[in-house]
């Protein structure tokens, strides 16, 4: 058998490879040599689950993909987070953690309602409906907070503080109200103008005109007298020993008796004119 003298290089790496022998010889990649070679890394030696890495020994290992999800950078796999929704929750009400980090609003409870601790909205108050308030129309408390819509009314109607439609009011005129003169109410909350009278007249308060008359027209001496077109005459008074009558002219009244017509000269007695 022909023998060569081993190198020093050799010698070297023989060393080398009986040192790794006794356990392995971590190599530069992550990898072990053992039994004069090198052993691959695991997918289970990492930890990882998933992807691909070197093996440590110049090859490349593959631990697959995710059954479910996504493969990190870690080589771990990780679902992605689909945030809860109320209903998934089961919740009516309030503000809630989605599960991944943010907000769900699920909302307030309607009028006549409250949003419990377990998140459910509940009947506190029942809303009266416009059968309920007894209306046909316009827009009225609903007792609980809120409003209720009642609708309008027909064409030519309109919806009075009630809730009822009526017809529609129609404002008098001074023709169909019989005015000839002065200011009125037109009977839907306005005001018609009716102008004046003529020269030497008088509106009265039923808004007609009037031709004012004095004393002498009307045969009147004394008195307080109307003029007949709601105004007051002064028709003067009367002279000594009369009186103004209900017909207002003076007639003679009763004159005081005097102690000579009486024919007495002292004391005091009662009597009347002999006239």
């Amino acid at each position: 058998m022909h023998w060569t003298r081993p190198t020093l290089s050799s010698l070297l790496l023989s060393s080398l490879v009986l040192t790794a022998c006794g356990g392995g010889t971590i190599t530069a990649d992550g990898g072990r040599e053992k039994d004069g070679g090198c052993e691959p890394l695991t997918c289970e030696s990492v930890g990882i689950e998933c992807g691909t890495r070197d093996d440590g020994c110049g090859g490349t290992l593959d631990c697959g993909g995710c059954a479910e999800g996504t493969c990190n950078a870690f080589g771990q796999c990780e679902v992605e987070c689909i945030p809860s929704t109320c209903a998934d929750l089961g919740y009516e009400c309030g503000m809630h953690d989605d599960g991944c980090g943010g907000t769900l609003d699920c909302g307030g409870c309607t009028a006549g309602e409250t949003c419990t601790a377990d998140f459910q909205c509940v009947v506190t108050c029942q809303p009266q409906t416009c059968a309920d308030l007894g209306v046909a129309c316009g827009v009225h408390d609903d007792g609980c907070g809120g409003s209720v819509d009642c609708g309008g009314c027909n064409p030519g109607e309109t919806c009075n503080a009630n809730g009822q439609c009526e017809a529609a009011c129609q404002p008098a005129t001074c023709l169909s109200a019989g005015y000839e003169c002065g200011t009125h109410d037109d009977g839907c909350g306005g005001t018609i103008d009716c102008g004046g009278c003529g020269v030497g007249e008088t509106c009265d308060t039923s808004g007609l005109c009037c031709a004012p008359q004095t004393c002498q027209q009307q045969g009147f001496t004394c008195g307080m007298q109307s003029d007949g077109c709601g105004g007051t005459l002064d028709c003067g008074t009367c002279g000594p020993g009369e009186i103004c009558n209900a017909s207002g002219t003076c007639e003679p009244g009763c004159l005081p008796a005097t102690c000579q017509d009486l024919g007495v000269n002292c004391g005091t007695v009662a009597g009347k004119h002999p006239g």
